[in-house]
């Protein structure tokens, strides 16, 4: 270790303008401010629940199948990206069978070891 050169430190940041130019900026939302969250905190924490089937969850898809004309229970919550791919995926197409044995997903998303093809029996195209 000892006959080892020393660690170079990089002190400047390459430029890169040209790179940010044509960058598109893909994951910047628009929250809302804390001041309008304040009160959806509070009653979160007063109820105790911090998962979904909580009052505000409820609420939020009783509010949600309201604004889109949908039935009392035609919104739900899920709690990860996969969960609600698999939902949708077997809500419209149910289990894959012949000769229906793909399904379109957006390519910009994460992928895990149990995905929603699998569990709904589809290929992925």
């Amino acid at each position: 270790m000892a006959n080892r050169p020393p660690c170079a430190v990089r002190t400047e940041v390459p430029a890169r303008r040209a790179e940010v130019a044509e960058s598109i900026p893909v994951l910047r939302p628009r929250l809302p401010s804390t001041d309008r969250l304040v009160a959806y905190l509070r009653r979160i924490d007063a109820s105790r629940l911090y998962t979904n089937h909580g009052p505000l969850s409820t609420e939020l898809e009783n509010r949600l199948a309201h604004h889109l004309m949908l039935p009392p229970l035609g919104v739900t919550c899920a709690s990860s990206g996969t969960a609600a791919l698999t939902g949708a995926i077997l809500a419209a197409a149910g289990h894959a069978a012949e000769p229906r044995t793909l399904a379109l997903l957006p390519a910009f998303t994460f992928l895990i070891k149990h995905n929603p093809q699998p569990i709904s029996g589809a290929d992925r195209a």
